[in-house]
């Protein structure tokens, strides 16, 4: 019984982890060609603006100069670092899940000699 609590879990955490992953790639792409189009920059430039805001390192180097970018950089921002943070609970909830099912698959066997 613990064992199949312990796969189900491990699915659903799978499941969720691959839908974190896709929505943060889904965004990021849709801010690389929303940026590409609003500032007329290059694909480097999408990109590098784009991973330093959702990262939220945000050097300053590279700024949206018309207000359509701007306001989609509020929420983009939102969004992307609200996904992201989504996508690391994901990837610890999956962690855990693993490690969760590995124990129980210890202790049956444990259970199992005496």
């Amino acid at each position: 019984m613990m064992m199949q609590d312990a796969s189900r879990g491990r699915k659903n955490a799978k499941r969720n982890l691959i839908v974190a992953l896709l929505m943060v790639v889904f965004i990021f792409c849709v801010a690389v060609v929303a940026y590409r189009n609003f500032e007329d920059w290059d694909w480097l430039t999408a990109i590098y603006f784009a991973t330093t805001t959702m990262t939220t390192v945000g050097y300053g180097d590279v700024i949206p100069k018309t207000e359509e970018s701007r306001l989609f950089t509020v929420f983009f921002i939102w969004i992307g670092v609200s996904i992201g943070f989504y996508a690391l609970y994901s990837i610890s909830k999956y962690a855990s899940s693993q490690a969760e099912e590995r124990v129980g698959e210890v202790l049956d066997k444990i259970g199992r000699r005496k």
